[in-house]
């Protein structure tokens, strides 16, 4: 319950670093951490709105793996 609400909590700052505590390493960090990346780069890069666009989706992607997800890994819950 507590590692759920602190993923909750980082998804807004730290997209990748939210997925990665509740879903253990994988693809879910991986395309996280790409749509982050590219979201902050096109953001100082080249235009604020789509920049933004993009971390957006990286954030709505970490929440909705929090939320909805169950954990990848039985081994971590037990």
């Amino acid at each position: 319950m507590m590692k759920r609400l602190l993923a909750i909590v980082l998804a807004p700052l730290i997209p990748p670093l939210s997925v990665l505590l509740w879903r253990g390493p994988g693809l879910g960090v991986a395309a996280n951490f790409i749509l982050a990346v590219a979201g902050i780069t096109v953001f100082f890069g080249f235009y604020a709105g789509p920049g933004l666009a993009i971390y957006g989706l990286a954030i709505l992607h970490a929440l909705l793996l929090s939320l909805l997800a169950g954990r990848s890994s039985p081994a971590i819950a037990r």
